[in-house]
């Protein structure tokens, strides 16, 4: 049995237990777009957070970069 996660109205993360062949997964995808998704595993979810963050860092500092530019 699965479980949905709802982000926000764009992206949705099913839970995916695992089974006899398959880890534990994150399955992230956009609700209207189900076929647009891509698989986290167990082992891979804390490489993610990580690197989300960091993203989200660099990303903030690019864009107070282009407000400064525009200005």
């Amino acid at each position: 049995m699965s479980r949905r996660i709802v982000v926000s109205k764009h992206l949705e993360i099913e839970l995916v237990p695992g089974s006899d062949n398959s880890d534990p997964a994150l399955r992230i995808y956009p609700p209207n777009l189900p076929e647009q998704s891509f698989v986290v595993f167990l082992s891979e979810v804390h490489l993610l957070r990580d690197a989300l963050a960091k993203a989200g860092t660099e990303l903030a500092e690019i864009e107070t970069e282009a407000r400064r530019r525009r200005l």
